[in-house]
């Protein structure tokens, strides 16, 4: 959730940086007249609006791969959780060992349970970072499928920007093309996976 936030940050933060450039050589253009007078042609600009939060939960792309990366999840902390259970066992055998056993007769077990303790450490490191990197894959995959959508429904509709619905404060109903984007996102995701 965190990371669709950050992506909805993101893409609103770079729409505002659009429409701040938009407006900024809107301003620079030179002006046209039709008489003497300076009179300056204002072209209408047509803006729609995607919710990115929407994308995400009925995207079925989102849904495969979500799917996928919990399973991949399960897996890594499965093996996590055997490492583990060798670590615990290696602790109470040196528990019990240590009331009978001298330190150069323990030191073989000190030595696992460091070992055990620095591969978990490290094994925990690596399940951080794989889920982060699956997950920024998935919201770069997303992404990239979306601006090709919105590429086409801009064309169709005749639009001259798509912003998230994120980068903006209040936009008309009639302006949100989420529904059309999901809709064309999992009719070329479903004809991909059929091919």
């Amino acid at each position: 959730m965190k990371q669709n936030i950050l992506l909805g940050s993101v893409i609103a933060l770079a729409a505002c940086v659009a429409v701040l450039f938009y407006l900024q050589c809107k301003s620079c253009s030179p002006k046209t007249s039709t008489t003497n007078d300076p009179v300056e042609v204002v072209k209408e600009s047509k803006y729609l609006f995607i919710n990115m939060d929407s994308v995400a939960m009925n995207y079925d792309l989102t849904k495969d791969k979500t799917a996928n990366i919990q399973s991949k999840g399960m897996e890594r902390e499965s093996k996590f959780r055997a490492k583990e259970q060798a670590y615990n066992a290696a602790i109470k055998e040196f528990e019990i060992r240590q009331r009978t056993d001298t330190e150069r007769q323990l030191q073989p077990l000190v030595e696992k349970i460091q070992r055990l303790q620095q591969e978990l450490m490290q094994m925990e490191q690596n399940i951080q970072q794989e889920l982060m990197l699956d997950q920024q894959a998935l919201e770069i995959t997303i992404t990239d499928s979306l601006k090709k959508v919105a590429n086409e429904i801009a064309i169709e509709k005749k639009a001259d920007m798509i912003i998230t619905s994120a980068a903006a404060l209040y936009y008309s109903p009639s302006l949100d093309v989420t529904k059309e984007a999901i809709e064309k996102l999992n009719k070329r995701y479903n004809a991909s996976k059929t091919e």
